[in-house]
């Protein structure tokens, strides 16, 4: 029975082809592979609820099986055909004897007849002679000019000689032999050194890369080390969250760390990691069933397990369960630290919580918004967000945040690295957009409300209607210095440095702090050190200093050779935001650790 078409087309196929998973594909991509020799009809394949079977035993495949294997037998015919042929020419050749005459042909002489000589009775051939004869000796030829014949001294000597000659010619081809091979044994063992020592440091580079927190480099190096031979399972399975969030391979990482969870049941940890990046895999994929089987599965082994509380939340929230969401994120607070991520949760869900209007508990998660916010920049813009939107109400004391949301460079939270073992992605903007919206379109639209507007909806890259916003903005404020900041800003986060720089001169913008950073930063990417200098050193004041310009500040000294200062500009941000990426790769730079 055929299958319809859509099913045909539906990636719903997983294959094993000797020691790779591929897939999932198609019933069409899979008879093409087939065709094309990439894979086999011994190879296996099974759906998601099925179990592994060879190809040829799948009736959906049948029809790609049976031409394979009829152009299989019509090869064979040929091949036999074309044999048959060339033996039956080849002995008819041998066999086959023509009689050739012409006129070069040479004719055989008879031997001459003796004939009996009468007269002479010795002719008869009955009668012997048997008359003594006379001893004569033949001159040799050899001995003319008084030369040596065959088989004298001098021609003994030469004939030893050349043998001499030869042993040594022999000795000397087996020689270079013997040379040429072990330089060839020699050569490959090099190479095969040479390829381990590499693969040695390049799974070295991949797994201080990955603590580092710089995937992109760590995930690079591993590629490379793959290439050369296939990696340890403890370093596979370390790898696998990278593989997983970084290069999206879903189902390599959940294999990859299943057999790690099987394998190491004696150690509860690695049990526990490998167990939330299924969890994870299984959360990017839409699987939000499974994905809580295997968080409730850690909380068995370790009740209190942050990152297991805290992906079971945000999988709350994104069923939209917004009660059990808000239960699950407010109970993870009183229980942990803040975190940017329970406190987003946690706005989302009483945001989102029609049947609860409850006034204060917004006030009051505002207020832990800001005090999270004196000590951290992590998710800075994305919070300032849902403090604004829970201060609705309030006019007085929405219109400070939004100032401060405002206020901020486009695009920074992309500059923190971020733990693989949670789902980041409630920080997304494509996420946070309806809030924004919904904010927006309930507080009266000034041109702070509409600039803001147009930071959103840059940041989830509607940049045409971003422009229309920012424009309805430029049109209410055209002076305003919020609004001309925000102009700025977009334009830098486009790549337009130049108009960027042109709108941060305009006098009402420039005596703004935020505009002096940007500026400092636009000056740094263009290699104008005294410019990006002169714009940061005015903001380097405080015990707080801002990272951006802490780290821009450590790479004008590093640029400059002043690698002492640069290390302690390092030191100092690392020490307030020990995930804030532009200052960790620098450290590499500038320690000479760079891999």
């Amino acid at each position: 029975m055929r299958m319809g078409t859509d099913n045909r087309q539906e990636k719903s196929w997983l294959i094993k082809s000797s020691t790779r998973i591929l897939g999932p594909s198609s019933v069409e991509e899979i008879a093409q592979m087939l065709l094309k020799k990439h894979i086999s009809i011994i190879d296996e394949v099974r759906q998601p609820a099925g179990r592994w079977k060879y190809i040829r035993e799948h009736a959906v495949f049948n029809e790609t099986v049976d031409a394979l294997r009829a152009e299989q037998e019509n090869s064979s015919e040929l091949t036999l055909t074309q044999t048959s042929t060339q033996t039956m020419t080849s002995h008819t050749a041998i066999t086959k004897t023509d009689v050739i005459s012409d006129d070069h042909t040479i004719t055989p002489t008879p031997p001459p007849v003796i004939r009996s000589d009468l007269k002479n009775p010795m002719g008869s051939p009955g009668i012997k002679d048997v008359t003594a004869l006379k001893e004569t000796t033949m001159p040799s030829l050899g001995n003319k000019a008084g030369g040596g014949g065959y088989g004298s001294v001098d021609d003994r000597q030469v004939h030893q000689q050349v043998t001499r000659s030869q042993k040594t010619m022999r000795w000397i081809v087996i020689g270079l032999i013997v040379a040429v091979i072990a330089g060839v044994v020699g050569i490959q063992a090099r190479r095969h050194l040479k390829k381990n020592e590499g693969y040695d440091v390049l799974i070295q580079q991949a797994l201080r890369y990955k603590s580092l927190q710089l995937y992109d480099k760590s995930l690079a190096a591993y590629r490379k080390a793959i290439q050369t031979r296939e990696a340890a399972p403890e370093v596979q399975a370390d790898m696998a969250p990278i593989l997983i969030v970084w290069d999206r391979q879903n189902v390599a990482g959940r294999r990859i760390l299943e057999k790690e969870v099987q394998e190491s049941a004696g150690n509860r940890n690695r049990m526990i990691d490998a167990s939330l990046g299924i969890a994870i895999s299984y959360i990017l994929e839409g699987s939000l069933r499974e994905a809580e089987d295997s968080l409730q599965k850690i909380l068995v082994m370790e009740p209190s397990n942050f990152n297991a509380r805290l992906n079971l939340g945000l999988i709350a929230l994104r069923k939209g369960d917004w009660k059990e969401a808000d239960r699950q994120l407010e109970d993870l607070t009183r229980r942990a630290p803040p975190h940017p991520l329970v406190l987003l949760g946690r706005g989302v869900s009483l945001l989102e919580n029609s049947d609860q209007d409850d006034g204060l508990r917004a006030r009051s998660l505002a207020l832990e918004i800001q005090s999270f916010l004196r000590n951290s920049s992590q998710l800075r813009q994305e919070l300032l967000l849902m403090e604004a939107a829970l201060l609705a109400s309030d006019a007085k004391a929405y219109l400070p945040v939004v100032r401060d949301f405002l206020m901020e460079v486009s695009n920074q939270s992309s500059r923190f690295a971020r733990d693989l073992r949670l789902d980041w992605r409630i920080a997304d903007w494509e996420f946070l957009e309806r809030q924004c919206r919904l904010f927006t379109e309930k507080v009266d639209p000034n041109s702070w409300i509409k600039a803001m507007r147009a930071v959103c909806l840059a940041e989830t890259g509607r940049e045409s209607e971003a422009r229309t916003a920012l424009n309805d903005a430029l049109a209410q404020g055209p002076r305003d210095p919020m609004v001309l900041f925000t102009q700025a800003n977009l334009l830098f986060r486009s790549g337009l440095r130049n108009e960027a720089f042109a709108v941060l001169r305009v006098s009402e913008v420039a005596n703004l702090p935020v505009a002096a950073k940007l500026l400092g930063r636009i000056c740094l990417d263009q290699g104008d050190m005294n410019c990006a200098e002169k714009s940061f050193s005015g903001l380097m004041n405080g015990d707080q200093r801002d990272l951006m310009v802490i780290a821009g500040m450590a790479e004008i000294a590093f640029r400059q050779g002043d690698r002492v200062r640069s290390q302690t500009l390092i030191r100092e941000g690392l020490q307030q935001e020990p995930s804030y990426l532009p200052l960790i790769e620098l450290r590499e730079t500038v320690s000479g650790d760079k891999l």
